[in-house]
């Protein structure tokens, strides 16, 4: 009986002391709320949502500069063929200066060799002086 009597004691000062009566957890009431309480949720979601659509536009967009970096191998390889043929020239510079700029464009610089870089850099450079005669 007196188990009984100190048992239903320490229940009443607790809730007193612990404030039952608010609905607050003590041991919870310092941390945030549950997100999906708040609605911060859907915000998160939303992001998600926005990273992985920029995911898919990134993917795609390296996919198209891989295919532009093969073309251009392949020009080029055309080239050395026959350097003299002004016409496959002229293709090769065009494809390096479009290669170049995607690469720019896409902010790829430091996941390319710089000997890379340069080359279409400098086949650029001559595409350029020939769309823009002085």
């Amino acid at each position: 009986m007196k188990q009984l009597w100190f048992v239903a004691s320490l229940l009443a000062v607790s809730g007193l002391v612990f404030g039952a009566d608010d609905g607050i957890n003590p041991s919870t009431s310092d941390l945030p709320r549950l997100s999906s309480v708040t609605g911060k949720g859907d915000t998160e979601l939303t992001k998600m949502d926005n990273l992985i659509e920029v995911t898919k536009q990134n993917l795609e967009s390296q996919k198209h500069l891989k295919e532009l970096v093969k073309e251009y191998l392949q020009v080029q390889k055309i080239y050395m063929q026959n350097t003299s043929d002004k016409q496959n020239g002229y293709r090769m510079v065009k494809k390096a200066q479009q290669v170049l700029d995607k690469i720019k464009e896409n902010h790829l610089t430091q996941a390319f060799d710089q000997d890379f870089l340069s080359e279409l850099t400098f086949f650029a450079n001559i595409a350029n002086k020939w769309n823009n005669p002085k």
